[in-house]
């Protein structure tokens, strides 16, 4: 996680539960700054004045929606980190937003240390989804492209891109990758994302349901 202390934005339209997810985050010693808005346009009218590493959005507000926030959010403010963290978990809504790029989806019935893990994780770069919403999402990703081709489902990787799914499935970073490969970090960038297009996904969740249902990974 970056050393600088984050500067952290909750767009929550209850202000009990508001109130609480801030108390929790000041009480981690993680960020300079915690502001609240109580809807997705006083996140927008924030986010136009100051920056902020991450934007933590509920889906249900007033005047402006979390989904309609976020679309502004990765449109004009991409450098923030969107973490979603609702009662939600409609598929639909959950492929949309996953898809769109946001960078967590958590539940509010989750702790908090998933809450703290999930911040750590996003502003490390990396995908954090809940349990739940990731069953959701990698049924998704197994099922729900049944009109893609079977050729192109099925494309070969190389023995290096082989190589490079099983270390992200290990979860090493690209950096780490780098080291253990001996080739440079932009190598591996590269050959992850060659990857996902083979495999036609978004993410490294898609690589990992692709490398178990292609038995070369497994998960005990």
């Amino acid at each position: 996680m970056k050393s600088q202390k984050l500067n952290i934005l909750i767009a929550e339209d209850h202000i009990i539960y508001r109130e609480a997810i801030a108390d929790i985050i000041k009480s981690s010693n993680i960020a300079e700054v915690v502001d609240e808005a109580e809807n997705g346009q006083i996140a927008i009218n924030m986010l136009e004045k100051k920056f902020y590493d991450i934007v933590f959005l509920d889906i249900e507000m007033p005047i402006l929606s979390g989904i309609e926030t976020a679309k502004i959010i990765k449109n004009k403010f991409n450098d923030s980190k969107i973490i979603i963290l609702t009662s939600h978990q409609l598929s639909s809504k959950i492929i949309e937003l996953i898809e769109m790029g946001v960078n967590a989806y958590i539940l509010k019935n989750t702790d908090k240390e998933e809450l703290i893990t999930a911040i750590n994780k996003v502003i490390n770069g990396e995908l954090y989804l809940s349990l739940e919403v990731y069953d959701l999402y990698a049924k998704h990703l197994v099922f729900g492209n049944s009109n893609t081709t079977h050729s192109k489902q099925n494309e070969i990787l190389s023995a290096r891109e082989i190589e490079i799914v099983k270390l992200i499935c290990e979860q090493f970073t690209a950096p780490q990758i780098a080291e253990i490969l001996h080739i440079s970090e932009v190598t591996v960038h590269n050959h992850r994302a060659r990857i996902m297009k083979k495999i036609q996904t978004k993410n490294v969740i898609g690589i990992v349901v692709y490398a178990v249902n292609n038995k070369i990974f497994s998960i005990n």
